[in-house]
């Protein structure tokens, strides 16, 4: 699991050491489940802005949700508001799709050149060119949006199989993630908006009207 994130990068630097905290979500370590939770929301998405390594972390989290050893009510709601966070403010929604890829198209390499410039000690310094900061937050951005399109199914389930047996913290955190991925699902035309809204509809309740 830890190879393919020697190409992701945190807040912090390159993401090698999230793959342990994702598996600590789901142990049995209250202390490393803690620290977990504090890298998800210092590291991962540090306040507010994705990182490479977050849309790949949203999946994980959301599979870390509807894992059995995951019943612990506090550590739901945790999840669950980093997914909202990740929905509301790391999808960069002041920005639409196409301004985006043209960050990203802008800068096609950068990710190459990040990975380069962290084996020479040296990664700080992609982050003073403006163009290749934007395509980093770009491909972060998009890659956000793609992943919550992707769990929204496995949410919905995760909705379904909890039901009325949830924790009213849970069933809240519940509401405003679903309605924070379906605001990012409705406007972004390039989704598949109807299917995104047929998923949620048991859940937020009538299906609202993409605009």
């Amino acid at each position: 699991m830890s190879d393919p994130f020697t190409r992701l990068f945190h807040a912090y630097g390159p993401a090698t050491d999230t793959p342990a905290h994702l598996r600590a979500l789901t142990g049995e370590d209250d202390d490393a489940r803690a620290a977990a939770v504090r890298h998800l929301w210092s590291a991962v998405l540090h306040q507010g802005t994705p990182w490479m390594v977050t849309p790949v972390v949203v999946v994980e989290v959301v599979e870390a949700l509807r894992h059995p050893g995951v019943a612990d009510p506090e550590l739901q709601v945790a999840l669950l508001e980093f997914l909202a966070e990740v929905a509301t403010e790391g999808t960069v929604p002041t920005e639409g799709r196409a301004e985006l890829e043209g960050w990203l198209a802008a800068v096609p390499d950068v990710e190459d050149r990040l990975v380069a410039l962290s084996a020479e000690g040296r990664d700080d310094e992609i982050y003073e060119d403006p163009d290749a900061t934007g395509a980093l937050l770009a491909q972060a951005a998009l890659g956000c949006r793609d992943a919550l399109r992707l769990v929204l199914p496995s949410l919905a389930a995760f909705s379904a199989a909890t039901g009325e047996r949830a924790d009213d913290a849970v069933r809240a955190a519940l509401d405003r993630t679903l309605r924070a991925v379906h605001e990012v699902l409705t406007r972004d035309h390039a989704l598949d908006v109807d299917r995104a809204v047929a998923a949620l509809h048991p859940v937020v309740g009538s299906a609202p009207t993409a605009c």
